[in-house]
Formats: structure tokens, sequence, C-alpha cells
């Protein structure tokens, strides 16, 4: 195989690639994010009290571009109060995820 048919392939194999991609980032049914809190929340065993979106000081998720953080406050199994972090992330590969940040208790 001369070196023009390997160009071809290669750029055959990343327009696939790409088809991939967008469609996957176009079809992929988002779930709404008060919907995914609530949902965090009940496989966590706690009752949000509050959750706030931030845009700009996201605590330790200050630099995650590709997600949307929360900062939240929580009542525990034991009716004890919990402030954190909630940072809930979009995968175009894999499942989305959450990933929280708890602060510590003075």
């Amino acid at each position: 195989m001369d070196g023009a048919h390997q160009i071809v392939i290669v750029w055959i194999a990343a327009v696939v690639f790409f088809a991939i991609v967008v469609t996957r980032m176009v079809t992929k049914k988002r779930v709404p994010t008060q919907q995914r809190i609530d949902d965090w929340a009940r496989k966590a065993g706690v009752c949000v009290v509050s959750a706030q979106r931030r845009y700009f000081f996201k605590g330790p998720f200050f630099f995650y571009r590709h997600a949307v953080v929360y900062r939240i406050r929580v009542r525990d199994g034991n009716e004890a109060m919990r402030d954190g972090w909630l940072r809930i992330g979009f995968s175009l590969f894999g499942d989305d995820f959450e990933d929280i940040r708890w602060e510590e208790r003075a």
C-alpha cells in the first residue's frame, strides 16, 4: 500500500470518528440537572436542603470546564447538616457522573 492510500484510510477513519462523536453529542438524552441532583441525593441517602449553581466560584472544581457545579447543603440520616460541592459532569463516551467534595467540619 502506498502513501496515498494510507492518507485516504486515515482521512476516512477521522471522518467516521468525527461522525460518531457528533452523533453521540446530538442524540444523547440529557437528564435535567435538578433530576440528577435528586437522583444523586437518593443514592447518597441525604435530603437536599439547598443547591445553588455556581458559575464562577466553583470551590474545589474551579478548573473543571465541562461540568455543572453546585454549592449544596444536605441533611443526612442522622439529621446532621453537611455542606459541600457537587459536580455534575457530562461525558461523550461513557455515563454521566456526579462527584461530591464535602467541607470539613469545624
